[in-house]
Parts: C-alpha cells; structure tokens; sequence
C-alpha cells in the first residue's frame, strides 16, 4: 500500500494542476478579445490548442508509459504550461499565442495519462477505480477554487495576470508532485514494463471496436461542444434595421 504521505501528494497535485488547467479556460478568449483580437482569431487560437491536444494524445500516451520516470514526466509537463502561460501573459501578438496554445496542447496530452499513469503505480488496477474517483474530486475542488480566484484577478487586476498567476500555480503543484515517495511506485512500474502492455500492440489496440466508439463519441462531444461555446451575436445589433420595433 502507498504511504498516506504519497496519497496526500497525489490529491494535491491533481487539486493544483486542475488549478493551472483553468487559466486555459475562457480567460483566453477575454484576454485576446481586450488586446483587440477578432472572433475568427481567437477560435483559431483556440481551434489550434484543441487539435494539438487531440493529435498528441496517442503519442503522449505510448511515451508516458515508455517512460519509468513518471514523475518527471508530469514534472516536465507541468513547466511547459507554465511556460505557455508567460509567453501568453507577455505577448498577446499573434505567433507568440499560437505557440503558446501549441505548446500547451502538447502539455495537456502529457499530464492526463501522467497523472493516470502516476495513479495506478500507486495503488495497482484493483484499486485504480477508487483512485481516480478521488482524482476527479480534487481535481473538481481546484476547478471550482481556481475560477472564482483567477475571475477576481482578471476584473480587479489585469487580464494577464490570470496567466501570471497560473504560472505560479506551477510550483505547489510541483510540490505535491515531488512529495510523493518514489518507492510507492518504482516496483509496481518495474512489474508492469516488465509484463508488457498485454494488448498485443498499438494496431491490436486501434482495431478494437471499444475503443473506436469511444474515440467517436469523445470527437463528436468536442465538436458539440465547440458549436456551443461560439461567441455570441453582439447586442445590441449594430444596424438600425436589425433592432427590434
């Protein structure tokens, strides 16, 4: 069993790094949109960091598993979305946005299967249910703490200092990370790496029928989801003519 002093590490870090991942929010969009930007910028921007993360999925996935370190994985994950929150807090110009959302596209493919990956070193399959249930729960406690804090700071502050101040979020979350023990995991890694994945390969993987609805249903939900986030008509109209009598 995991010492409580690992458990308590891992609920931190998914609390904090819930934390960074909601400064990735609407707060772009608000932030470019006060530094001038048009609506078909912005959901290219936008557009452009959710393809990234869809595309790097897989690849991100087959390294974290590669990797025996996965501490440091998640480590390096996490200094690259602080590092696209200072290009974004710096630069609102148009290529150093885009590669921040590049980059951060990149990190996010990494930290979920990190996290994940981190998860099941710790307490094993059988208990793996149980573990990200208490994933999730942290992790939707800094969500919710992260929004009203980072709002408050966009109204009262600056617009930018939401992405300084996810940046900054970094570093406790490195903390949790680095507080759990690497004994509580280094075994069952070295189990796991040694039996293989037990799938018969990547192309056994993709040919499941399982797992390709499930892909289908997750890019038919993001692309509801995007058509549901669209910004709204502006109001009230601009032309006299389009105003209600």
């Amino acid at each position: 069993m995991p010492s409580s002093r690992s458990q308590r590490g891992l609920d931190w870090l998914n609390f904090f790094a819930a934390d960074v991942q909601t400064g990735f929010g609407p707060f772009i969009a608000v932030y470019l949109a006060a530094n001038s930007w048009t609506e078909a910028q912005i959901g290219l921007a936008l557009s452009l960091g959710t393809l990234t993360a869809m595309a790097g999925q897989v690849p991100a996935g087959a390294a974290v598993d590669a990797m025996r370190n996965k501490r440091l994985v998640a480590a390096l994950a996490l200094g690259a979305i602080a590092a696209s929150a200072v290009l974004l807090a710096l630069r609102a110009d148009f290529w150093p946005v885009m590669a921040s959302e590049v980059l951060h596209g990149v990190a996010s493919a990494v930290l979920v299967p990190a996290l994940a990956a981190i998860s099941l070193a710790m307490v094993g399959r059988n208990a793996l249910s149980q573990r990200l249930g208490r994933n999730g729960r942290y992790a939707s406690l800094g969500n919710a703490s992260a929004a009203a804090v980072l709002g408050l700071m966009g109204a009262y502050v600056s617009s930018a200092s939401v992405f300084w101040l996810t940046a900054a979020l970094t570093l406790p979350a490195l903390a949790a990370l680095y507080s759990i023990r690497s004994a509580d995991m280094t075994e069952r890694v070295r189990r796991i790496q040694s039996r293989g994945s037990g799938e018969g390969g990547l192309r056994r993987l993709l040919t499941k029928r399982g797992v390709l609805v499930f892909a289908g249903v997750c890019c038919l939900f993001t692309a509801a989801n995007a058509r549901c986030c669209r910004f709204p008509a502006p109001w009230p109209p601009t032309s006299p003519a389009a105003r209600p009598t």
